[in-house]
């Protein structure tokens, strides 16, 4: 049964840039975690779950309840033939690699850190890097989750779906569905054969990057750079040394499973750089120990090098003290209803700032800066946006918040951070 706590607790996120006090929950099971939701709904309280805390926003803010979720993990089964795989949701990514390398079997992409929650990194459109390959999210096939009723539902893509649609409604605004559905227990992922890779990587002027980069994602599987504005970046951020104002290239090659290197009992040869080894572990390789507060904004694929250009310029002209490397990603289009990857392929472009400095005004300006080029949010990560932009951003905002109604008719899992964001009324203020 779920375990709520007499007192408050503060929470805080990994780059603890947020904190909130709330009644702390933890539920083992769903019939547990069905109980707690009609006790909420009864009460006319709110609840939202807690993941890994790698959201840099106040999505996980709770009206009353925090929710930690803490039954079984990993991989509850998988289906060779179809290459699907059922998964506990709050299972941490870097549980679900060697799970399945066990079974045969690969995540088809994922991001530069593994520390999240698969259903935490599939609700916000957390992703990788590669023109081919979609998020994390656009993997899933089907979920199930407690709605705001307290009932145990199962989505797939037949749920809710019209005559002319080949997903429905239901799963295309589930997938990224900032938690607004109902609290996700178990999903279902579309995974691969599993596979290793290689790693080429390197440091290259801006000039060749700006002129190689399009002819070079069609050769690999992983593209995606670094832009260093200092040589003191790569210290700071732990990259390879990088001279000032050249890029940090990330190539990642597939490789059979079955490479003496890549089935060798450690999983992974060579130094950083040409590495070789399975693909959980290779791909992730972002250090975690220096805390610090994101912003990544996602641009039309054929718009990236003037959006690059223009945060680039940015820095050098009016913040040239900051170090942070610029990334620059590319991700498939999909049909989810909030991805940033909604109907257009994109490269993603992100800057970090300082925790424990004035980040604000930096990001603000990077915010500004990208504006003109269509931009939409990484929900998990600081933004600017506010309810004019983000409907102007996600043109099937309506679709999701349709669906969101049928789910969550009371608001049980509506916190102000997403109230707000997306222009929803509060059902028990009406």
């Amino acid at each position: 049964m779920a375990t709520v706590r007499k007192s408050s607790i503060t929470w805080s996120n990994w780059a603890e840039n947020q904190n909130f006090e709330g009644a702390a929950i933890e539920a083992a099971t769903e019939e547990s975690v069905q109980a707690l939701v009609r006790s909420h709904a009864r009460s006319g309280s709110g609840v939202r779950v807690a993941g890994s805390g790698h959201s840099f926003t106040p999505i996980v803010a709770p009206r009353t309840s925090l929710l930690k979720l803490t039954g079984p993990c990993g991989v509850i089964s998988v289906d060779v033939e179809k290459g699907q795989a059922q998964i506990w949701a709050h299972t941490a990514l870097h549980q679900i690699g060697p799970a399945l390398w066990e079974r045969g079997l690969s995540i088809r992409n994922q991001g530069d850190t593994d520390a999240q929650t698969i259903a935490g990194a599939a609700a916000t459109g957390t992703k990788g890097s590669g023109a081919r390959l979609g998020s994390i999210s656009s993997a899933v096939v089907d979920l199930a989750l407690v709605d705001g009723t307290g009932t145990l539902r199962t989505i797939d893509a037949r749920t809710g779906i019209a005559s002319d649609d080949r997903t429905g409604a239901d799963l295309r605004a589930g997938r990224v569905g900032l938690g607004l559905l109902g609290i996700v227990t178990r999903l279902g992922l579309q995974v691969e054969a599993s596979y290793g890779l290689a790693e080429h990587n390197s440091a290259e002027t801006l000039n060749d990057v700006l002129d190689n980069a399009e002819s070079e994602l069609s050769q690999v599987r992983h593209y995606s750079l670094f832009w260093c504005p200092s040589s003191e970046t790569s210290v700071r951020f732990g990259l390879p040394p990088t001279p000032a104002d050249r890029c940090w290239v990330k190539r990642l090659e597939t490789v059979p499973a079955d490479h003496a290197w890549v089935a060798a009992t450690s999983g992974v040869s060579g130094q950083p750089g040409s590495r070789i080894g399975r693909s959980y572990l290779v791909y992730p390789d972002w250090a975690d120990n220096q805390p610090f507060i994101e912003l990544e904004y996602m641009v039309p694929g054929n718009r990236w090098k003037e959006a690059f250009l223009s945060i680039r310029e940015l820095m050098r002209s009016s913040y040239p003290e900051e170090l942070s490397p610029v990334q620059v990603r590319w991700q498939a289009q999909d049909d989810s209803f909030l991805s940033a990857q909604y109907l257009r392929d994109t490269v993603s472009l992100s800057v970090v700032g300082d925790r424990d400095g004035d980040y604000d005004q930096f990001l603000r300006a990077v915010h500004e800066a990208l504006m003109p080029f269509s931009p939409r949010p990484h929900w998990g990560k600081v933004h600017y946006f506010d309810a004019t932009q983000v409907k102007h951003a996600f043109p099937a905002l309506d679709q999701f918040k349709t669906v969101r109604e049928r789910y969550d008719p009371t608001g049980v899992f509506l916190n102000s951070h997403l109230q707000g964001l997306l222009t929803i009324d509060d059902p028990r203020e009406s």
